[in-house]
């Protein structure tokens, strides 16, 4: 069972398999893309820090949040 979604949603990705999933799984297919190909620099790949070092998960937090705020802030203005 999946959370409702509307047409215009964007569905973002960590990983390719992840977004593979999303694409595959939903009955009606939205924008899915990956988190890092927003990112500076782009990277197809954010792999979960789980079981890494400190300085690995507060890289890979920072890069996230950077990115997710340059994702919100494109939406903002191209709206």
């Amino acid at each position: 069972m999946y959370p409702q979604y509307r047409n215009s949603d964007l569905l973002l990705a960590m990983e390719p398999w992840q977004a593979e999933l999303i694409h595959h799984n939903l009955a009606m297919k939205h924008y899915t893309t990956l988190l890092g190909m927003w990112g500076k620099p782009a990277q197809p790949y954010i792999y979960d820090p789980y079981m890494r070092s400190e300085s690995y998960f507060k890289n890979c937090f920072t890069y996230i949040e950077k990115t997710v705020n340059a994702v919100t802030a494109k939406i903002r203005t191209a709206n």
